[in-house]
């Protein structure tokens, strides 16, 4: 390791308040990851993040920008990180369930499962929605309530901005 450069360290976790979920957490990574996933993945890479690289799915080589981004996967896939410029301050990944998805995906009128527009989404209130769901996991006066609606907002929005097929909004405005 490079003088000044920071040690890499990856965690992986299952909340106990969300039990059906998994989290990962990574800090300073230059790792060219290789994953098949077996379940929806959300990739958060928050804004103001000094990493940069690239990352292979489906075909198609995506950027890993510092704007704050989030990296969308769906069960069955493999994704892989062919670049990484700089150590990646920081990133968080849900690993959620097809139920868990495809059951939200219903409420809010989805007629199939949910297929992702793009692998990679930059709406500013998403990203924020679920980098706020991954801060509240690790807040240990966060209530039950909280982690849960941050993730239901999280995942709503997602599937309302996201998909191939329009979700409509749970509650409609006044």
């Amino acid at each position: 390791m490079k003088k000044n450069q920071l040690e890499e360290k990856t965690t992986f976790s299952c909340p106990t308040e969300l039990p059906d979920l998994r989290i990962i957490k990574s800090q300073n990574s230059t790792r060219l990851w290789k994953y098949f996933h077996e379940t929806y993945a959300v990739c958060t890479i928050p804004k103001q993040n000094s990493g940069g690289g690239a990352w292979s799915y489906r075909g198609k080589e995506h950027v890993v920008t510092t704007r704050g981004q989030l990296m969308l996967i769906e069960p069955g896939e493999v994704h892989q990180t062919t670049k990484a410029y700089h150590p990646c301050d920081l990133f968080y990944v849900v690993q959620i369930p097809y139920g868990v998805v495809e059951n939200l995906a219903k409420e809010m009128g989805l007629k199939s499962a949910p297929h992702f527009k793009d692998a990679n989404a930059f709406k500013t209130f998403i990203v924020r929605s679920f980098y706020q769901f991954h801060r509240s996991l690790e807040n240990k006066n966060a209530t039950l309530l909280e982690k849960q609606s941050l993730f239901h907002l999280a995942l709503s929005s997602l599937l309302r901005e996201c998909c191939e097929e329009n979700a409509k909004p749970l509650l409609d405005p006044p």
